[in-house]
């Protein structure tokens, strides 16, 4: 596969490389960049230390429709909405403890890690967490 740049896409691309911070679209970019400089696939694929297969495809996306980023972005959520609300529910409990903590720490009725402890302790059992 054959990668033509022009003067301004390569100077783009250069400049976009050395600003990205996602490795994934460095290495599209890298492969892009070296096949436009004549380099073959098997060399790109040692130099980066991917597969030819890689190399292929990232080639391939970027001449069909200019693409670098990969198109898997993560799955959906198959929790229902219940579920999803769950995390935030633990969360919002914990903030609670920790401000009736700050109240009971403050009137001086006990100390504030014994009651963060024994606290947090009882909901990682609830969550099944080992802490």
């Amino acid at each position: 596969m054959e990668v033509n740049l022009t003067v301004e896409e390569k100077q783009e691309l250069e400049l976009q490389h050395k600003k990205e911070r996602d490795r994934k679209k460095a290495y599209r970019m890298n492969v892009v960049l070296l096949r436009s400089e004549g380099w073959s696939q098997r060399k790109i694929a040692e130099a980066l230390r991917i597969s030819e297969d890689a190399v292929y495809d990232y080639l391939k996306a970027y001449i069909e429709s200019k693409r670098l980023s990969p198109l898997n972005t993560g799955s959906n959520s198959n929790l229902n909405s219940a579920w999803q609300k769950t995390p935030q529910l633990h969360l919002n409990w914990l903030f609670q403890a920790l401000i009736r903590n700050e109240d009971f720490a403050k009137k001086g009725l006990i100390k504030k890690k014994v009651f963060l402890k024994a606290n947090f302790r009882e909901k990682a059992f609830q969550l099944r967490i080992k802490i």
